[in-house]
């Protein structure tokens, strides 16, 4: 079944979601935060974690089809984020994309992805959707590799 671009594929998310949030979990963890997973699925941001008195927000994400280890071999100039996504820019958050193949992550936060000069529209055609999307891409140099 194809679906509009921008609009949520519960197929994808399905066969993704727990995967990219063990990575990132791990990621975090390895950091010294604390993370925190609500057992309710309420398709809200992924992760809470803390370390001491501060608490941040991570959502987490998977791509396919292209590898990636860190910047240097990551073949763009530029990483995109969804545009979906801006719906929880108000309250910042990580945005993190694992990398499918290597199991490598890039991570921005919202404040630097959500700006009116990171806007693309993107005319999506692949197995699952089709149609214009509203994506954010962001210099990679200004992201964190993992």
């Amino acid at each position: 079944m194809k679906y509009q671009a921008r609009k949520f594929v519960k197929d994808s998310y399905d066969k993704d979601d727990e995967w990219a949030k063990e990575r990132v979990t791990k990621l975090l963890e390895s950091k010294g935060y604390e993370v925190h997973i609500s057992d309710v699925e309420d398709y809200g941001l992924d992760i809470t974690a803390t370390k001491g008195d501060k608490t941040i927000y991570v959502e987490a994400e998977v791509k396919h089809n292209y590898q990636w280890t860190n910047k240097s071999d990551y073949r763009f100039d530029t990483v995109s984020f969804l545009g979906r996504k801006i719906k929880w820019a108000r309250i910042g958050f990580w945005y993190c994309i694992v990398c499918a193949e290597t199991e490598a992550i890039v991570c921005c936060h919202s404040n630097r992805i959500y700006k009116d000069a990171n806007t693309e529209f993107v005319n999506i055609k692949t197995e699952s959707r089709s149609g214009l999307d509203k994506l954010y891409r962001v210099p990679k140099n200004t992201c964190y590799w993992f």
